[in-house]
C-alpha cells in the first residue's frame, strides 16, 4: 500500500492552498491507514472528523430494517467524504464508513475546518469545491438509480468511474448499484458478450 507523511496528494488536489494553509490542516488533521474491511466509524464510534481519501478506497453504508447492508457509496481515491446526518445536520449518524481496499485517510477535524473556511478564503473555496463535487456525485448516484435500466447502471459506472469497477468486489458494487450478486453476475456476463462481438 502506497503510505505518505506529507500532504504532496492533498497539494495536488488543491494547488491554491499556500504553505500556511497546509500548516493549518495539519494541526487538525492526522494520517491514519487502514486495512480492508477495517472499520472508520460507526454507530459506536461516533466522530467529528470528515475524511479525505489520500490512497485506496472506502464505502458507507447502513443497515436496514431487515438487517441487511445497503451500500450508500463507494469513494475513490483524493475526495473528501464523511456521514451525511454529521456533516450537513451535526447530528447522529447511522452510516459506517469502511475500506474496501488497504487505505490511508486525513481525518480532519470539522468544526476546526469549518472555523477555519470562515476566515481563510482559500480553505473556504477548498470545502465549497469539495461539497460541489460530494453532491454531483451524490446527484449523478440519484439519477443512475431511478432513470437508467440494471444493465446501463453498471454501463454508466464503468463510463464514468471505471476504477470503482477495477478495486472493488463485485459483492459491494452489486450492494451499490441495488443487485443481487447473481443478476450482478449476469449483467457482467451479458455486456462483456455484447462487447466481444463488436
Amino acid at each position: 500500500m502506497k503510505t505518505s507523511n506529507d500532504w504532496q496528494v492533498f497539494r495536488s488536489k488543491y494547488p491554491y492552498l499556500n504553505d500556511d494553509d497546509i500548516m493549518d490542516l495539519r494541526a487538525m488533521s492526522e494520517f491514519k491507514e487502514f486495512k480492508k474491511k477495517d472499520v472508520l466509524f460507526n454507530e459506536e464510534r461516533a466522530t467529528n472528523s470528515v475524511v479525505f481519501v489520500a490512497f485506496g478506497m472506502i464505502r458507507g453504508y447502513v443497515v436496514d430494517f431487515a438487517g441487511d447492508e445497503k451500500t450508500i457509496f463507494i469513494t475513490d481515491e483524493n475526495l473528501f467524504i464523511a456521514r451525511p446526518h454529521q456533516l450537513f445536520l451535526g447530528t447522529y449518524s447511522n452510516y459506517t464508513l469502511e475500506a474496501v481496499i488497504p487505505s490511508v485517510v486525513i481525518l480532519m477535524n470539522q468544526s476546526k475546518l469549518m472555523a477555519l473556511g470562515n476566515v481563510n478564503p482559500r480553505i473556504s473555496r477548498m470545502i465549497t469545491e469539495s461539497l460541489f463535487e460530494i453532491i454531483q456525485i451524490l446527484v449523478q448516484r440519484i439519477e443512475s438509480q431511478i432513470c437508467l435500466s440494471p444493465e446501463n447502471r453498471y454501463l454508466d459506472l464503468l463510463d464514468n468511474n471505471p476504477t470503482l469497477i477495477q478495486k472493488a468486489p463485485n459483492k459491494y458494487l452489486a450492494n451499490y448499484l441495488g443487485f443481487s450478486p447473481v443478476s450482478f453476475s449476469r449483467i457482467i456476463k451479458r455486456i462483456t458478450e455484447v462487447r466481444s462481438k463488436n
